[in-house]
């Protein structure tokens, strides 16, 4: 690609990998479009699609003064910022839910050569997602369409009054020595 768009001859801001990977056209090992995938689509939607970049590889704008910075994965920002970054896995519940965890790229090629059950990008349990965070590290988890009534289940299931429901949810916040963080 060449970042400009011959249709309308405007400037494309590239995708970052994290974004690309979510279309399932990104080849991971190469962190560039599969050219195999690409194949498969008409010339109009090959040409229409912008580089990729690393989210950390800024775009230059036509200011000079400006950098613009790539988007990342809502699931994989989710993961940073509970400290779920490297080997823990993270459990984000809303209207959808999901169980993801961040595997360091090298140590993701190593697992897929010495175990044949480890979730890997190219062996993924069926209805598994792998997908970028950056260039060195994948997110790999499940998801669930109705997450928005868990809470609900566990407190009618299990009989917890809505007040001691708040409370463990407040005291967790305060204690993040604990390997178990519930963020409301």
């Amino acid at each position: 690609n060449n970042n400009t768009n011959t249709n309308t001859k405007r400037a494309i801001l590239p995708v970052s990998l994290s974004e690309a990977s979510w279309t399932g056209l990104l080849n991971h090992e190469t962190n560039r479009w599969d050219q195999d995938m690409l194949e498969l689509l008409p010339i109009h939607c090959r040409n229409a699609l912008p580089d990729v970049m690393d989210y950390n590889e800024y775009h230059q704008t036509t200011n000079d003064s400006i950098k613009w910075f790539l988007g990342l994965g809502d699931g994989a920002c989710a993961n940073v910022g509970s400290a779920c970054f490297q080997n823990k896995w993270a459990v984000t519940i809303g209207t959808s839910a999901a169980a993801r965890m961040c595997i360091q790229q090298q140590q993701h090629q190593q697992q897929q050569q010495h175990s044949t059950t480890t979730a890997t990008r190219t062996n993924l349990p069926f209805g598994l997602f792998c997908y970028k965070l950056e260039s060195t590290h994948d997110v790999i988890g499940g998801a669930l369409t109705d997450g928005g009534s868990i809470m609900e289940w566990a407190m009618n299931t299990f009989d917890v009054p809505r007040d001691i429901m708040r409370q463990m949810q407040h005291d967790n916040i305060d204690n993040h020595d604990s390997d178990l963080v519930v963020l409301p």
